[in-house]
């Protein structure tokens, strides 16, 4: 396995003169079965810690477009929204109604029985006007005040980070548009949960060991 790891970026912390010791290590990795093994690598976490995996697909019966739309089911909740305008779930996606808006997703507090949400990946798309996919930026926001901000390079449409830290949390995803002619659409977005599961806590995700993908549905109509 291959993965190249980075320091964290304190996006306000650092400007106004906050150190930067004892921030943690993220990892990004820019394939799901990569993503997905990851945290059973030995020593990624504590020895008595399980990891998990959820899959929201955005399949809803019909198209729907508002300010904001939520989702989730029993391992955790997500609330999804644009810096401008609104933001459209159909067709199996997420994306902005207006080109050149961030496409921002706040996450609620896990399932404690699963422990926190320390890994975050999807299928991600900056699209031109013409319909081809561009760089673009993603950042992910920690339970630190901490954020990881990545270019996203656009030559696989996958990127996902693990947060190494046991203290440490992911409690939002922020994708930038590199251009104001560009939208912003997530097609798959996938949740790891790293910590001590409570006995039949897996049961929730629908997955019959700890790195399965479960496909268990947001309650959006």
């Amino acid at each position: 396995m291959t993965f190249r790891s980075f320091t964290l970026i304190a996006t306000v912390g650092l400007l106004t003169g906050t150190s930067i010791a004892g921030v943690s290590t993220t990892v990004t990795l820019d394939t799901l079965s990569e993503w997905t093994k990851f945290a059973s690598e030995p020593g990624m976490f504590p020895a008595t810690w399980t990891t998990s995996i959820a899959f929201e697909n955005f399949a809803v019966k019909q198209p729907l477009t508002q300010g904001t739309i939520s989702g989730g089911l029993g391992w955790s909740s997500w609330t999804a929204s644009s810096s401008f305008g609104s933001v459209t779930e159909g067709s199996g996606h997420m994306s902005t109604a207006k080109a050149g808006a961030a496409l921002q997703f706040n996450f609620g507090k896990a399932n404690t029985s699963l422990g926190g949400l320390h890994g975050i990946g999807g299928d991600f798309g900056f699209i031109d006007p013409n319909g081809g996919y561009q760089p673009g930026r993603i950042e992910v926001i920690l339970s630190n005040g901490f954020t990881v901000i990545q270019e996203f390079t656009a030559k696989s449409p996958f990127a996902g980070f693990w947060i190494i830290d046991p203290d440490v949390t992911i409690s939002g995803l922020r994708l930038n548009p590199l251009s104001s002619g560009y939208a912003v659409a997530v097609d798959n977005l996938y949740f790891g949960f790293a910590g001590v599961p409570a006995p039949g806590a897996l049961a929730l995700l629908g997955v019959a060991s700890a790195f399965t993908v479960g496909r268990r549905r947001s309650t959006n109509l």
